[in-house]
């Protein structure tokens, strides 16, 4: 754990500079083979070049200080759609898409995902319910806080 602190220290550093700001460290996973994964996404989404740079000053690091040893495996990438959103501000470039939403109370939420607040985000979805024999379509916004996600997967559209 003191390996991922150090590393997570470094990375961090790394964004701190001027031309990183809009970039964001999201999960950092040091397997016991010595695979090292690091997840960074960006408000507008992160380039290539960008992971590539963070690549090699993470890898220049662990090769200075031998940290994890000399024989390691590491990958810098973006999130993707398979990992949750998991601060505030990444939701941002995401208005106007699909999010599938799993509260802490294990409440399913899939919608629009419509705003953002300091506190939350609002999706809309349609529901139907019966009354007798008819299908009544309903318009629902939903306002959620992030405190109370637990998860929260951009949902991809091919239409």
């Amino acid at each position: 754990m003191l390996a991922e602190t150090q590393i997570e220290e470094w990375v961090n550093t790394f964004l701190a500079q001027p031309d990183y700001t809009d970039c964001v460290l999201i999960d950092l996973k040091l397997s016991a083979t010595k695979k090292l994964e690091i997840f960074i996404d960006g408000d507008n989404g992160v380039s290539y070049d960008k992971l590539k740079r963070v690549s090699r000053y993470v890898e220049s690091q662990l090769d200075e200080t031998k940290l994890i040893g000399e024989t390691y495996a590491l990958d810098v990438s973006s999130p993707g759609t398979t990992r949750s959103l998991k601060f505030p501000r990444q939701y941002t470039k995401h208005i106007g898409r699909t999010l599938e939403i799993m509260t802490k109370a294990d409440e399913k939420f899939e919608g629009e995902l419509k705003s953002i607040s300091a506190n939350g985000i609002s999706i809309f979805y349609t529901t139907e319910r019966k009354e007798g024999k008819k299908k009544i379509k309903e318009d629902i916004t939903k306002d959620i806080l992030f405190d109370d996600i637990k998860s929260a997967l951009v949902k991809i559209s091919f239409k």
